[in-house]
Parts: C-alpha cells; sequence; structure tokens
C-alpha cells in the first residue's frame, strides 16, 4: 500500500450538533433523545409506544445531566455567575431558565452543551449503541456518512487509553500507530467486500497515489462495500477492545518493569548499607511470598534456615561465575568448593569485583523468581488434566513461565496472592489450564474477571450456587 498521510482527528459531532443547538435547543435535545432511543434499538415508527413511555424519564435524566455539566463549566468560567444560579437553583428554577442563564452567561454554551449530549451518550450507552448513535448525527449531513465516525472513534479510543502513557512527546507516534494497525485490520476486512470492478479500481488508484489520506479510503469504502454500512459498528467495537486490551497489557507490563527497576536499585542500596541483614531479610521475604506454601512452613525455624542457606548459595555461584579484576581471581573457584565461610567468600568478592552490591542483588532477584517457578510447577504439575496429559519438561517449562509472569503481577499484597490462588484453584480454570495458557490468558484478563465478579455480587452467593468467576473469560478465550 502506498504512504498514506495522517489526516487530523477532530471530534465533528460538536460541530454537527452547536449549529441545532443555536437554532431551537429544545428541537435539538428531542431529536437527541429520539437518536438516543434508537440506537438502544428502537424503532421510531414501528416502536412509538415504547418510545413515548421512555422519553419522560430519559428527558429527566438527560436535563440533569447536562445542566450538571453546564453548571461545572460556569463554575471554572465565573465563580459569582455559578453563585447566582445556585441560589436560583434554591429558589425553585426550571430547566429551561436555567438554560436561559447559561446561555447568557458562558460565551460558548451551545458548545458546551454539544458536549454534556455526547458525554451522557458515551456513559449511558454500551460501545456498539454509542457509535450506532455517532451514525445518525451523520446520516443526514452526507451521502457516505459511515466512514465520518471513524476520526470521532479513534479521538475517543486514544482518550479511553487511560492505562499507557501518553504525553506530549509520544503523542504523534501514538495516534500514528493506532491509525496503522486500524487502517491494516480495516483494509484486510473490507478489502474483499468491495468486489469488482471496484477492487481493481481501488488498488490501481492507490498505486497512483490518488488517496492522499486515511479518510479518502474510508469515505470510497462505505461508497462501495457490500457490508460496511452493515458491520462497521460491531468491527469498531471489536477493534477497541482488543486495542485497549493489548493497551491496557503493555501498559502493565511497563509498570511492572519500572517497579522491578526500582526493587532492583532499592535492593543495592540495602546490599552496599549491610550485606549479611540484606540477604537476610529478602530471603525471608521471598518465603513469605512463595505460591501454595502454608502458614506453618512460613514459620518453621528450618524452613527459614533452608531459604537462607540456599539463598547464599545461589548468590555466591553467582558471584563466582562473574570476572574479577585482579590476579587473585583464579581462586574465586576455590573458595565455592573449600568450605571457607560464606561471610570470607563475601569479603573477597567484595575487594576483587566491580558492582559488587549490583551482582548480589541480581543473584538474590533470580533466586525469588526460580523459588516461585518451582513452588508453582509442584502445583502445577498436580493438576489431574496436565497429569493425564504428560506433557514433557520443556513444555511445563514453558507453562510455568506463564504462570509466573501472571503471579508476579497479583504478587503485589496479601490480597494479590488471594486472587491468584483463586485463579489457579478455580475448577474451571483447572479443567482447561493448559489450553487457556496456549491461548495467552494474562494477569490482566484475570484481574478483569475477578473483579467484575466482585462487582456483581457473585462472590457473596452461597457456595451451591458458586459461579466461576472466569466462566466468560473461558469462553472468551476457549470459543
Amino acid at each position: 500500500m502506498s504512504n498514506i498521510k495522517q489526516f487530523v482527528i477532530e471530534d465533528e459531532r460538536v460541530a454537527i450538533l452547536v449549529p441545532k443547538i443555536a437554532e431551537d435547543r429544545t428541537d435539538a435535545i428531542f431529536d437527541f433523545m429520539i437518536e438516543f432511543l434508537e440506537a438502544q434499538g428502537l424503532d421510531i415508527k414501528k416502536d412509538k409506544q415504547a418510545i413515548n413511555e421512555a422519553l419522560p424519564s430519559l428527558k429527566g435524566e438527560v436535563e440533569f445531566a447536562i445542566t450538571s455539566d453546564l453548571f461545572s463549566t460556569l463554575k471554572k468560567f465565573d465563580v459569582a455567575a455559578s453563585q447566582e444560579l445556585g441560589k436560583m437553583i434554591d429558589r425553585g428554577i426550571n430547566y429551561e431558565q436555567g438554560y436561559d442563564f447559561f446561555a447568557q452567561m458562558l460565551p460558548s454554551w451551545e458548545i458546551e452543551l454539544a458536549k454534556a449530549l455526547i458525554a451522557f451518550a458515551r456513559h449511558k450507552l454500551t460501545p456498539a449503541e454509542f457509535y450506532t448513535w455517532n451514525t445518525f448525527l451523520y446520516r443526514f449531513k452526507f451521502m457516505y456518512y459511515h466512514w465520518m465516525i471513524i476520526p470521532d472513534f479513534m479521538n475517543d479510543l486514544l482518550r479511553e487509553q487511560k492505562a499507557t502513557v501518553v504525553t506530549v512527546e509520544n503523542k504523534d507516534s501514538v495516534e500514528d500507530s493506532l491509525y496503522q494497525q486500524f487502517y491494516q485490520q480495516f483494509y484486510s476486512h473490507y478489502f474483499p467486500t468491495i468486489g469488482s470492478p471496484w477492487a481493481e479500481q481501488f488498488t490501481e488508484r492507490d498505486e497512483k497515489g490518488e488517496f492522499p489520506s486515511y479518510q479518502s479510503i474510508f469515505q470510497y469504502f462505505t461508497q462501495w462495500s457490500k457490508t460496511l454500512k452493515t458491520d462497521l459498528v460491531p468491527f469498531l467495537v471489536a477493534f477497541r477492545e482488543e486495542y485497549l486490551r493489548k493497551a491496557q497489557e503493555a501498559a502493565a507490563a511497563l509498570a511492572q518493569k519500572e517497579k522491578a527497576d526500582e526493587e532492583r536499585n532499592n535492593l543495592t542500596g540495602r546490599v552496599q548499607r549491610d550485606r549479611e541483614k540484606a540477604i537476610y531479610t529478602f530471603s525471608m521475604s521471598t518465603l513469605m511470598t512463595l505460591p501454595f506454601t502454608t502458614h506453618e512452613d512460613k514459620n518453621n525455624q528450618e524452613t527459614q534456615q533452608n531459604i537462607l542457606q540456599d539463598a547464599n548459595t545461589e548468590v555466591i555461584f553467582h558471584l563466582a561465575s562473574c570476572p574479577v579484576v585482579s590476579d587473585g581471581g583464579q581462586q574465586a573457584p576455590l573458595l565455592v568448593k573449600s568450605g571457607v565461610p560464606y561471610d570470607e567468600i563475601y569479603q573477597y568478592y567484595e575487594a576483587h569485583l566491580p558492582n559488587f552490591a549490583i551482582e548480589v542483588a541480581e543473584a538474590l532477584l533470580a533466586f525469588r523468581a526460580e523459588q516461585q517457578k518451582q513452588a508453582l510447577e509442584k502445583k502445577f504439575r498436580t493438576i489431574r488434566r496436565i497429569k493425564q496429559r504428560n506433557y514433557s519438561d520443556e513444555k511445563i517449562a514453558t507453562y510455568v513461565e506463564q504462570l509466573h509472569t501472571i503471579f508476579v503481577a497479583f504478587r503485589k499484597d496479601f490480597t494479590g496472592q488471594e486472587q491468584f490462588s483463586l485463579f489457579f484453584d478455580d475448577p474451571e480454570i483447572q479443567a482447561n489450564f493448559d489450553e487457556l495458557l496456549d491461548k495467552g490468558i494474562t494477569a490482566h484478563d484475570i484481574f478483569a474477571a475477578i473483579n467484575k465478579w466482585y462487582e456483581t455480587g457473585s462472590n457473596l452467593r452461597l457456595s451451591v450456587q458458586y459461579v466461576s468467576p472466569f466462566k466468560e473469560l473461558i469462553d472468551r478465550l476457549l470459543g
């Protein structure tokens, strides 16, 4: 494909609503409510009774929402005017009088009202309903109007991408990346639907560079695609869901990396200040955070001594693999094998090894990860489905790596460890564990499922009515 120029993302919805509001705000709000109900699936011709029954309640919701938004805007623009309006509200003015006041005191009041209406629709409608409503805004203004919702969709998606850090420096690259991803999927999905001879014509014109922007391509596909008018909204909703999921996962991975870097730096500092105390404290915290380890084991003195010894051994063998900077470096392997006390070995490496504290910290972090993986593998191998399938050690190791990535995302506190156990021990998860891992189940997927489970109150049901938090997730991943 040719190198297509990015076109400016603008919110045309406001530009469409503002003239209607300026001409007659009452009609504009009424039309908005009718289109809102149509977006929810009501037919203005077939469902007149249902629409008439729904309008009074919807009118109250709309008036309250937009008045609240306008009042907040007025408060930022003119505090004295907002206080005056507050007194008027206390005296019992109606919404129409309030609108008159906003129109008098807010120079851009039509724009603010348009924004308030759009915000109400975004908040109250599902994504599919919201973008269906978007198409209604354009249907009387453009012959091939469906493509017009795409810039709005992109703008909304960038605003919605809260989990990703978007700065002034990377904003353009984020937008470019989004448009490239969207265009590639849009082209793959809709090119087969435009049919001959329009497909050949499109290819020929594209090779000549006659499509200077995404805008012109979207318009062409809207004109000639056999399915775009009926399935664009589902396509947008599916793209949005997948894009946001990947963005959130990327943001979570970045945050996790930053957290790991911070932990490594803190641990290095602790080793520099008091190496013995740092290793002991880290060993005990490793024991406390091992998955599926009982409270009794964590507080068992022998277990504590064993993990401290294992940690020291791991650190020393790591140090033995590092190049030292003096002629005495040839003695390093002999020190490890000769039964020299740990403290003397540490003193040797501290004197001869550059970045000693950093290497100790790295070794401790690797030790903790290995201990966690061993605990995960031990429990994972006991699952009936895994035992029955007799996987190779290499395949088990791959699964354990995936589980460890998930576990680390949960390992922020005790609640996180409980949530990980809720996931790992769930019967429906265990019945499909290998396939879910093969499908790439992520910590973000699991967090979302658990949060939804709590929000719906499913966790409060009796055990005989237990519904897995992960049923919808399993259905989505495994189809």
